[in-house]
């Protein structure tokens, strides 16, 4: 049994207008949240044949590190975009303010989606992993560690 199926059971949580209640927090992305996502991603996965086979710890991080080398291969065929007025790049007055294209976008989907399967698949509350480590580094000094990458 995965982790969703744990949390709403076999059927998943109800459908409805009204936020469902969850056992914590649970960060709102539009009118999904990242149970629903959870969920979409499982069901495409089990429809596709990505679930037929229990898959190592090693190889699902091997494959989630694979996912952020394509969008590192991404920004290196297309890089990023400078969103600053053309007269301000041009007299180089202002920071740069970059953008991801749709290609890199795409990769880092890539990488959210598996992220969130390899949670499922090793029972890991994404929810409250990320609600407690946000609690903690709130409570850190300023770049703690002073480390310059």
């Amino acid at each position: 049994m995965n982790l969703f199926e744990r949390i709403f059971g076999e059927a998943g949580p109800p459908r409805a207008e009204v936020p469902v209640p969850l056992p914590h927090r649970v960060p709102e992305l539009g009118n999904d949240n990242l149970y629903a996502h959870m969920r979409q991603v499982y069901r495409l996965n089990v429809a596709k044949g990505w679930r037929d086979k229990p898959v190592s710890f090693g190889e699902a991080m091997a494959m989630l590190h694979s996912e952020v080398s394509e969008a590192v291969e991404e920004y290196r065929v297309h890089g990023l975009e400078d969103r600053r007025p053309r007269h301000k790049r041009l007299l180089r007055r202002a920071d740069p303010v970059y953008q991801a294209g749709p290609e890199i976008a795409a990769e880092f989907a890539d990488v959210y989606i598996r992220l969130l399967d390899d949670c499922d698949r090793f029972g890991v509350d994404l929810a409250g992993a990320y609600h407690a480590k946000m609690a903690k580094n709130w409570a850190r000094p300023y770049r703690h560690g002073n480390k310059k990458l």
